[in-house]
This record gives C-alpha cells, structure tokens and sequence, in this order.
C-alpha cells in the first residue's frame, strides 16, 4: 500500500489520499494494519522478495478478522480478479513511484503519482471487498481462533503463490502483534 499512513490510526495519513470507491470497512482495516510500521515492513519485505500483493495479504487478514477460512479457490479467485489491475496499474504507478523517490527537484512528480498508486491501490481493495467467500459472516472469532484463521488464509497466499510453508510467518506475527486484528 505504498506510503500511507493513516489518521487518527497512528500517524498523519497523507492529506491527498482518500479511500474513495473503496469498501470503507477493509479499506480502513487495512489502512490501520498497515499503520503499523511492523505490518509495513514485513508486508513490504513480502512484496520485494517474494512478489506477494500486499492487498491480498490484507484482505486475508480481514476475512480471518470477519471469521472466515479462505479455500485454495478463493484465493486464486481474489488474485485473478486483481491480477490484470495490478500487473497493468499499480505495478507501473509503483514503478514510476520509486524512479521519483530521492529525486528533490521533481517532489511534485512523485507526490503526484504516489497519490495515483494509493488510489489504485484502493480500487483494488474494492475489488477484493466483493470478492464471494461463500458464506455468511459468522461469530467474531476470539484471538485464538482469529490467529489460527489469519495463519490458515496466509497459508493459502503462500501456496497459491508457491512460496515455502512459513514465508509469510513474519508478516501474521505482525499482524496479530497488532492487537488490532481482533479489536476491530
């Protein structure tokens, strides 16, 4: 999720990004787990080493949050319906983001395009908000359970994903570190 910080959720979100079109519900989950400066680091890490989508990772968070294991099918599900907005939008905005960074004399570029990556980023949020995890919301899980769905969904990342067993280990110890994962 690029840069954002939120307000009012641990840190002065940037004045120019909205969540506009998003679903405001897992928009601003993932806008307060990602708040965290653990969360980012290891989200990030995620995405650098492995090419893992970060908003993928936070809406897994978010449907173990509402109490629901993601199936094999869903997650391949959630990644195809992302995977032409990612590959031909935020991918090339995340691209032409780091070409700007660093470069003092066109700060106005990259703030412009950081605040295109961070819409386009929401829009995708969006689109894995209407993503069908066959079934009802059930019963807000307690920590544990919580802990154990986030784990079980991040394990369906890393194998759609083909990454090794615990190569999202860090990024669910983050996660839970939080304490907002299951107070929200």
């Amino acid at each position: 999720m690029g840069d954002i910080k939120q307000q009012n959720h641990g840190g002065g979100r940037d004045e120019g990004s909205n969540i506009e079109g998003a679903n405001p519900v897992l928009a601003e989950f993932a806008v307060a787990l990602y708040a965290h400066d653990d969360v980012k680091r290891v989200c990030l890490d995620a995405q650098d080493t492995f090419g893992a989508d970060v908003n993928l990772l936070l809406w897994a968070a978010w449907q173990a949050h509402r109490g629901h294991t993601l199936s094999p099918s869903q997650v391949a599900r959630a990644d195809a319906l992302c995977e032409d907005w990612r590959a031909g939008v935020v991918q090339p905005l995340r691209e032409q983001r780091r070409i700007w960074a660093g470069q003092a004399s066109q700060a106005h570029l990259y703030d412009a395009v950081k605040a295109l990556e961070l819409q386009a980023e929401f829009t995708q949020l969006a689109m894995l908000a209407e993503v069908d995890v066959d079934g009802v919301d059930v019963a807000k899980p307690g920590p544990e359970d919580a802990a154990a769905l986030l784990s079980q969904n991040l394990s369906a990342l890393a194998t759609h994903w083909t990454l090794a067993g615990q190569a999202l280990a860090p990024v669910a110890n983050a996660l839970v570190a939080t304490g907002q994962f299951v107070d929200t």
